[in-house]
């Protein structure tokens, strides 16, 4: 649809709800009216029934009866009492005149129902088509830059190990570490559609997290002295978790990978990852003394592409997805999240805790 066109709707539907909204007011203030009238005419009929009827059995005769009350009348020359035709008409005209107000009106609300709930439908047709096309974009972007950046990831590991040169292997060295964040941005993007989509298979498995930390150290430990922050680890060899391990591998590098661009950018200098396993419950925490954030925004790093700071004067790299995938994989997997700081410049906390008491 063209942007005129799209406008000219907009303008046209604001313009149908501004219209029943002022009916619908005067409706309410026309219905209140006359439920009021009604009132006051049913608690006048009975005063004057009440007179009337005190002034029969005190002897006052027909033609003073009759003008007490409108809708009585007498048959010529007795005392039989008939209801006046009348008044009859009078409230049969009524009923019929409100009877046909509450059908145009009530068929002009249906109307405008109608329209907007074909709006809203048509809408919402649109946003999932637009979101489908999105996701399909996603995958299809992220699977053609994974292929060369795999490539060069490749040609630089390469080149480092037959160098002798140190400045080429520097060069080198600087490669794999841009290639290695480009991929993992890439894979948050192929999870987070995957996650979208509902399509991500979890097959559970006994693991040890020693192992999975041990792994994710020597995935970061390049970047780690590269910005000379002291990674710490406090795992036990006997804590174990029943989980599906790409879900764990994700969830921790994604931990790691957000506490290190908080060191980053708030020169920061340690990050501890810890483990520990009750009786009935495994934690795992990622504590950094980076950038932080405000007590507020706790919730709101969990969402979709959601950032602490000013984007506009941002320098660290990043999506906002690392955070939400945590999330979604913890959700999945059974496990609560949470995440705490003291305040910007005070680095933060996020723990994901699974209860072991039941197998995931």
């Amino acid at each position: 649809m063209k942007p005129d066109q799209t406008r000219a709707l907009q303008t046209g539907f604001l313009l149908l709800l501004a219209i029943a909204a002022a009916q619908v007011a005067w409706w309410i203030f026309e219905n209140a009216h006359h439920a009021n009238a009604a009132a006051g005419r049913l608690e006048q009929l009975y005063k004057d029934s009440a007179t009337t009827i005190t002034r029969a059995l005190g002897g006052a005769n027909v033609t003073e009866i009759d003008q007490a009350l409108d809708h009585i009348t007498f048959a010529p020359n007795t005392r039989v009492a008939l209801v006046n035709p009348a008044a009859i008409d009078a409230i049969r005209n009524e009923a019929h005149r409100r009877t046909n107000r509450f059908y145009w009106e009530g068929g002009f609300f249906m109307l405008v129902l109608i329209v907007a709930m074909s709006g809203l439908a048509a809408t919402i047709r649109r946003d999932r088509q637009l979101a489908r096309r999105q996701q399909n974009f996603l995958a299809s972007v992220s699977h053609e830059f994974k292929s060369p950046l795999a490539s060069i990831q490749l040609a630089a590991e390469t080149l480092n190990r037959r160098s002798g040169d140190q400045e080429i292997k520097r060069w080198g060295s600087r490669i794999l570490v841009d290639c290695e964040r480009l991929l993992r941005t890439v894979d948050n993007l192929l999870n987070t559609n995957r996650l979208d989509e509902g399509i991500h298979n979890l097959l559970p498995e006994t693991i040890h997290l020693s192992e999975a930390f041990s792994s994710i150290r020597d995935e970061f430990d390049e970047r780690m002295r590269h910005y000379e922050i002291a990674f710490v680890m406090d795992c036990e060899e006997s804590i174990s978790l029943h989980i599906d391990p790409v879900s764990l591998e994700t969830i921790i590098r994604n931990l790691v990978d957000n506490a290190l661009k908080a060191c980053i950018a708030g020169n920061g200098t340690n990050i501890e990852l810890r483990a520990a396993q009750s009786s009935d419950r495994v934690t795992i925490s990622v504590v950094d003394n980076g950038i932080g954030f405000e007590r507020s925004d706790k919730n709101l790093l969990f969402e979709k592409f959601y950032r602490v700071g000013d984007e506009q004067r941002r320098t660290t790299p990043g999506t906002g997805l690392g955070l939400y995938i945590v999330k979604r994989l913890a959700d999945l997997s059974g496990a609560s999240v949470s995440a705490n700081s003291e305040g910007p410049g005070r680095g933060a906390t996020i723990t994901i805790k699974w209860n072991t008491a039941s197998k995931q």
